[in-house]
């Protein structure tokens, strides 16, 4: 077999630029109207496209050895920070405070069970199978994941340059993320459709929600780009 190795990109702004490139794509294709990808990301979601291309290309010597690590050092150094910038300017602490302290509390109340839970399931996974601890580093991915549902992808980037979580154990990480994501918000879908009586059942009140969510769908009709 001919050593193609030589081929191999070893150029970071060009590596950068096709992995934004395929994470673009990827995100053009998923907010397509049409059946096909509809049903395409209901099975396969972008994110796990995002990491599994990219991965596969790297494993197909697409790119030269050490390209990931300056890839992981530009982003974590530039992107990173500028991508949590963003994400808290675009908090309206405003409409928030307006939710009220009950649904506020409700936040906190569940930040601090995924923070808990954690170490929860940690412990009973090394009870059942303390060989998976061999290693000490199965802490380091969850918390990538408790990241993850309690901030979005930013906050889990965070969370992997925080506790040096490896890139292996971030992709499968990853992968029981999405998982999880997609079977709740299957449940979700399911309870949404049902939410008047829900909210009767445990009488509950949804009015400041509902303002929250009707000043949203204002704001985007108001600055929705033509098609």
């Amino acid at each position: 077999m001919p050593d193609i190795s030589h081929l191999a990109i070893d150029s970071l702004p060009l590596a950068f630029g096709i992995i934004m490139a395929i994470i673009g794509l990827v995100f053009y294709t998923q907010a397509l109207p049409g059946k096909f990808w509809q049903r395409f990301y209901a099975v396969l979601p972008g994110i796990v496209l995002c990491c599994f291309i990219p991965a596969t290309l790297n494993s197909l010597g697409v790119f030269a050895d050490g390209i990931g690590s300056k890839i992981y050092g530009f982003t974590a150094t530039y992107l990173l920070p500028a991508s949590l910038l963003l994400m808290t300017l675009s908090m309206d602490v405003p409409k928030i405070l307006g939710l009220g302290w009950k649904a506020i509390a409700m936040f906190f109340a569940a930040s601090i069970a995924i923070i808990i839970s954690g170490p929860i399931s940690l412990g009973i996974a090394k009870w059942v199978s303390p060989e998976m601890f061999t290693d000490d580093t199965l802490w380091r991915g969850f918390s990538a994941v408790a990241g993850s549902w309690i901030g979005g992808a930013a906050n889990q980037a965070a969370m992997k340059e925080l506790f040096g979580v490896s890139d292996d154990l971030f992709g499968m990480m990853i992968l029981v993320d999405t998982t999880n994501a997609s079977l709740w918000l299957l449940a979700i879908l399911v309870m949404a459709k049902h939410s008047a009586k829900i909210d009767k059942f445990l009488r509950a009140d949804s009015s400041s929600i509902d303002k929250v969510i009707a000043a949203v769908e204002s704001y985007e009709r108001d600055h929705a780009r033509p098609a």
